[in-house]
């Protein structure tokens, strides 16, 4: 399976290392060349956001190892796109300042892959852990429960980055003027991504919910599965360390049998 997955999701992970590899070059060379601290000020934006994008794009390895889990290449696949289009479209790009809708729509479509990975994460132990069948309705509300928690975490870090950095994550203020909005109009881009957080995990859900009443296997793309091969390596070390331990043991008993009995004889 991991063999299947890398030939399909290779030549995304490469295409993205080299762009966002270019992108973090040529900032860095805007910053030592510039002379403009405004400029120089974006490059190193610009850089910082290439930094978090090479993070990013390990963080599904790194789970993978700790967990001992396989991602499908969907999912994969649907991560990188979730941070390609933050990152380098919107951030880098500036997508959020010139395309409007931009925010709203990686919004709502965060909500419906947010709600993916939780069916997924719950399949898996429904198929690993002995006993444990989840109900389709109970699959459903915390697929929306898990999305709007991810959802509202992520406004309290970039609270916390506009607070920090003085950046306009939130949007609170106006993105050219920078001049703050008043009122309601200071809490509408917050409330917004969050009710379109809360709509794109429950659209999902509600799809999920009688697939599974139903008896159908839609989310067979989106599988997160269970490392075999790992579990069955971590066996086998655990039993080849408990055999030498145990031939180690029965070596000093003999040991101490072979100078009982030369005592023995002595006497």
């Amino acid at each position: 399976m991991q063999k299947n997955r890398n030939k399909k999701t290779k030549i995304f992970y490469n295409i993205s290392w080299i762009l966002i590899a270019i992108t973090f070059a040529l900032s860095i060379v805007g910053i030592i060349f510039t002379k403009d601290d405004s400029q120089r000020s974006r490059f190193i934006f610009n850089a910082v956001q290439s930094l978090l994008f090479l993070v990013c794009l390990c963080v599904p390895y790194i789970i993978e190892r700790a967990a001992k889990i396989y991602m499908s290449s969907v999912m994969l696949i649907i991560f990188l796109v979730c941070c390609f289009c933050h990152f380098i479209l919107g951030e880098i790009f500036e997508f959020y300042v010139h395309v409007k809708i931009w925010d709203s729509i990686l919004h709502a479509f965060t909500g419906v892959s947010l709600s993916i990975l939780s069916f997924s994460i719950l399949n898996l132990m429904n198929d690993n852990l002995e006993g444990m069948k989840l109900s389709p309705i109970f699959v459903a509300f915390f697929a929306v429960f898990f999305s709007v928690t991810i959802g509202v975490l992520w406004e309290i870090i970039e609270y916390a980055a506009d607070g920090i950095f003085s950046t306009n994550m939130q949007r609170y203020m106006h993105s050219v003027t920078l001049e703050p909005f008043v009122g309601r109009e200071a809490l509408k881009d917050t409330m917004k991504d969050l009710i379109l957080d809360t709509i794109g995990a429950t659209i999902f859900a509600v799809i999920g919910y009688f697939a599974l009443k139903r008896g159908k296997n839609i989310f067979k793309s989106f599988e997160i599965v269970k490392n075999t091969e790992t579990s069955d390596k971590n066996r086998q070390k655990q039993e080849e360390k408990q055999a030498k331990k145990a031939a180690k043991n029965a070596a000093k008993i003999e040991k101490k049998n072979k100078k009982k009995t030369t005592d023995n004889q002595e006497l």
